[in-house]
């Protein structure tokens, strides 16, 4: 492991993210020895931060357990066939049910390791639909000893705590990762508030804006959703009809549905149903669901026929979060299309465990035919323990943009023309003047994630993955890794945001977290106009549903 450190840090320049965790990586499916094995995750550093002894043992936790699957190369061969133009399985997506027969764990194995983790006073909670994760509840005794680990609480420099494992836990052989030892860090949400403003939606018509200055003919300021149609040539043919879209979030859902209502009546839009599916979600929160306010009112913006908005909501605690991922690529009825707009330093990601337990539900939802956008950030090439406009030098890719089973979202900055006058006003409908990248929005290269298929025909990547796709070594075959983001749309900047309602106020927001819920809703549109009898783009006249989108976007790319 010494050897794998230095080489993270000297690739990514520094040996702590933020100032507060170092990029070492843990050995995930280290190889067993007899019925058990030891897993290299501890947080490394830890001896930084102030030790403030053990936690208290009944305080209540919930541990996330991934297994490893036998069947995973036949799952890659598989996917990659369906994504083929040509295969015999190109587009013959499988439902939940045919995944878990063809490519689940053995019953039994599932039922052993859950039975070898429960002896010690912790209870099965959750059993994802595969049999590949499990999540084990009780307290931090019975998590001590189920693991043979010690759970201490740190003290940070500036005061806050968070609680680790002191020891390499002990698992069943069949165990590739365990998350939720340590709270150390959660999935940060990709917006920017920008702050309130006074009346961004007095009319559905056209907004105030500064216009010809700082440049010319064009016109910059506060966005609502029927700007973007026009910016974007939406066609007007399909506005989602008939799709959901799922929305990833970790804060109290409690607010998100009555200021999802006052935004579509201050919008003209039309009041779409909202199914929420939380794990473990917080429904006492009074703080105001910022991020979650600003993905629906850009999913429902850009397509707002859809059928339904599905709020896949947590309490953001690594298990319940590995929990809410397996419920929407196990659910038949659920979206095909989801919105990610949160993520984390993928070395942080990987060193808490967290990266192994989501790729295979996103895997999953892929097979499935499914798609989820997710945003990039808001540090541009840098990646930070929290998101925010500052680059902070570490290079390094958030995930999950960075995994290959999403579509990563960058950041553009829009500007809107002007009438062409001296009164400075916008022309209506909106019309786009000009759109350039916007300088802070993520984006990079995965440090172990290998360059997909799809994209090795288009993207210019020249650097090299550090570790091998598991994380659990050098990289000695210098494999090309995966660059982000795959699109971009409107993020905004300090001078140009989206009006959303937010925490019963109407108010403005921005960030890659804008941008991921704005594709997820093209992509609805796009979806819904399908006539489900050719793909074209891809020279397929094979029948059947587009997929996950990456694959057409990069084959759209070849043919331009």
């Amino acid at each position: 492991m010494a050897a794998h450190r230095s080489l993270v840090h000297a690739a990514l320049g520094t040996a702590l993210v933020a100032g507060s965790v170092s990029l070492a990586v843990p050995a995930l499916g280290a190889g067993a020895t007899g019925s058990t094995h030891v897993l290299s995750d501890v947080l490394p550093h830890l001896s930084s931060f102030t030790d403030r002894g053990a936690v208290g043992a009944r305080l209540p936790m919930r541990i996330g357990v991934q297994l490893s699957n036998p069947k995973q190369a036949a799952k890659d061969t598989a996917e990659q066939a369906m994504y083929t133009p040509g295969s015999a399985t190109y587009h013959r997506f499988l439902s939940p049910s045919s995944f878990n027969a063809k490519f689940g764990i053995s019953p039994s194995v599932t039922k052993s390791v859950a039975s070898a983790l429960s002896r010690h006073g912790l209870h099965v909670s959750y059993t994802s639909g595969d049999g590949s994760y499990l999540v084990l509840a009780g307290p931090a005794a019975a998590v001590e000893r189920t693991f043979d680990v010690h759970l201490h609480s740190f003290a940070r420099t500036h005061g806050s705590r968070f609680f680790a494992n002191v020891d390499e836990p002990t698992v069943p052989a069949a165990v590739e990762t365990v998350i939720g030892l340590s709270d150390f860090a959660t999935m940060q949400p990709m917006s920017n508030q920008w702050g309130p403003d006074h009346d961004p939606a007095s009319t559905t018509d056209q907004e105030n804006r500064f216009c010809g200055l700082p440049v010319p003919n064009a016109c910059y300021g506060v966005l609502i959703p029927q700007d973007l149609w026009g910016v974007y040539h939406a066609p007007k043919s399909n506005l989602g009809m008939g799709e959901k879209i799922g929305i990833y979030g970790s804060e109290s859902p409690t607010a998100v549905f009555s200021d999802l209502r006052h935004y579509e009546a201050d919008h003209g839009l039309p009041q779409v149903p909202v199914r929420e599916i939380l794990t473990n979600a917080d429904l006492t929160g009074t703080a105001t669901p910022t991020e979650a306010d600003l993905d629906v009112a850009a999913a429902q913006g850009m397509a707002p026929d859809l059928a339904e908005l599905d709020l896949y909501f947590d309490s953001g605690l690594a298990a319940d979060m590995g929990t809410t991922f397996q419920k929407w690529a196990g659910d038949a009825a659920g979206p095909q299309i989801m919105n990610i707009s949160y993520g984390l330093c993928e070395p942080v990601m990987l060193a808490l465990g967290w990266q192994a337990a989501m790729e295979a539900p996103l895997q999953q939802a892929v097979m499935e035919g499914r798609t989820a956008f997710a945003s990039t950030g808001d540090t541009g090439g840098s990646c930070a323990a929290g998101n925010g406009i500052v680059n902070d030098g570490v290079p390094a890719a958030n995930y999950p943009s960075s995994s290959a089973f999403v579509v990563a979202v960058g950041g553009t900055v829009v500007m809107t023309k002007n009438t062409g006058t001296a009164s400075a006003t916008e022309l209506w409908p909106a019309t786009r003047s000009t759109e350039i990248a916007w300088t802070h929005g993520g984006g990079g290269h995965s440090i172990m994630e290998p360059e997909p298929k799809y994209q090795q025909a288009v993207a210019p990547v020249t650097t090299n993955c550090v570790l091998t796709h598991d994380g659990s070594d050098v990289d000695s075959n210098l494999s090309p890794c995966r660059n982000v983001p795959d699109v971009a749309a409107m993020s905004g900047d300090l001078w140009n945001g989206y009006a959303i309602y937010s925490g019963g106020a109407e108010s403005e927001s921005g960030g890659t977290s804008l941008s991921s819920p704005l594709w997820a809703g093209f992509w609805a549109r796009v979806v819904a106009a399908h006539d489900n009898s050719t793909c074209a783009a891809v020279g397929s006249k094979v029948a059947g549903p587009i997929g996950f989108a990456n694959p057409t976007f990069y084959a759209l790319a070849v043919r331009s």
